[in-house]
């Protein structure tokens, strides 16, 4: 149904008559003390969600920064696995829960992957993995050497270098 001009909503009556009857005097005070009330829509992590912090770095291997590497940060601890994908200068950003929201505070093992640069050919997907441009150990986190603290209130920012 299309509203006239003219015709306003219920809400905005009300408001209409909260301005009349406050004035413009107090008008910022009761903007105030709504704003508190609805916490201004703030969204709040759930309590049975494990804090993060923002995590980053910048991941290389003989001297080169590694683009579109896969990075995942496994928790030693309750809480999700952290993900991020290198960009084309190795850098990276991590997220758990919501977009760059960091990795859960505690101690991590980290993975990386590299995925083939060229498209996987059906049939031949087990020859495309085989060929890694990095050492194989840093696939797994049960083999993987990174092991890193994401603290809180600090700057986690972490050089990865990957050794042969």
């Amino acid at each position: 149904m299309l509203r006239g001009v003219t015709q306003m909503r219920s809400d905005d009556v009300a408001i209409m008559m909260i301005y009349q009857r406050v004035g413009k005097s107090s008008l910022p005070l009761f903007f105030l003390c709504m704003m508190s009330l609805c916490g201004c829509y703030a969204k709040s992590r759930p309590a049975d969600r494990p804090v993060t912090s923002p995590t980053s770095g910048v991941v290389t291997y003989k001297g080169k920064a590694i683009q579109n590497a896969q990075i995942s940060f496994f928790p030693e601890g309750d809480g999700e696995a952290g993900a991020a994908v290198s960009g084309s200068a190795g850098r990276f950003t991590v997220s758990t829960y919501e977009r760059n929201d960091g990795a859960v505070i505690g101690q991590h093992v980290v993975t990386v992957n590299v995925p083939p640069s060229e498209p996987v050919v059906p049939g031949f997907e087990q020859e495309a993995r085989r060929v890694s441009p990095i050492p194989v150990k840093y696939l797994d986190r049960a083999t993987s050497p990174i092991k890193i603290e994401v603290k809180s209130g600090v700057a986690n920012d972490f050089e990865l270098t990957l050794e042969d």
